[in-house]
């Protein structure tokens, strides 16, 4: 605070004897020996506290807000690449019927059913372990709900110190040491969604491609 007084030529909060600390600026309030006449223009750091909170609540919304529309953007990017696919139909995946009361088709009625058989034993397993893995999720359920509270508790104190490390850091600038330490969060935030998430996005699209 004893800063935020010198750089912005105020003292205390409300008013200048609302709780000002001891600095430079703010000794002969902090004294006692202030006279309000002899320095009419001291006034209190309300303003210039609101301000910075303001300020950093819209960098804030700015940076979240920029963040999840690229994200959205790429999503509609892959999702249109996606869909403009053309399916390839090769002679090999072509699928021969037989003619009914041949041999062939008495001996494809019979591998259909083999392979019927085979898919519902295959069902069968599969809604059995479902089952299984319910009741056992079901069952973890206190342990489930313990879990994300913890993790809903680590995520709120981590942005709580966050912001508190912000605006105590915010105070402490000067003027000019704020409106770099911005700029270059900006910056970085900038690099990041231009080079940085791109590139991944390309080798993962890389990968996937080589992969097929």
């Amino acid at each position: 605070l004893q800063v935020a007084q010198d750089d912005n030529d105020c003292c205390g909060f409300y008013e200048p004897t609302d709780r000002p600390a001891d600095s430079e600026r703010c000794a002969a309030v902090y004294n006692g020996t202030w006279v309000p006449e002899a320095d009419p223009s001291l006034r209190g750091c309300q303003e210039v506290v609101e301000g910075f909170v303001v300020d950093t609540a819209t960098v804030y919304l700015m940076v979240i807000g920029i963040t999840t529309g690229a994200w959205i953007l790429v999503s509609l990017c892959l999702m249109y690449r996606a869909a403009n696919t053309p399916e390839v139909h090769s002679p090999e995946n072509m699928v021969y019927m037989p003619r009914p009361g041949t041999d062939d088709y008495a001996r494809a009625q019979i591998a259909a059913k083999v392979i019927e058989r085979m898919f519902r034993g295959f069902e069968a397993r599969v809604i059995t372990t479902r089952l299984t893995e319910i009741t056992a999720w079901h069952e973890m359920s206190p342990r489930r709900r313990f879990l994300i509270g913890v993790m809903y508790l680590g995520v709120t104190l981590f942005t709580l110190i966050g912001v508190y490390l912000n605006v105590i850091f915010g105070v402490k600038f000067t003027e000019a040491q704020a409106q770099k330490w911005i700029i270059m969060s900006l910056t970085s935030f900038f690099f990041q969604i231009v080079l940085t998430e791109p590139f991944f996005v390309l080798l993962i699209s890389c990968a996937q491609l080589l992969g097929e």
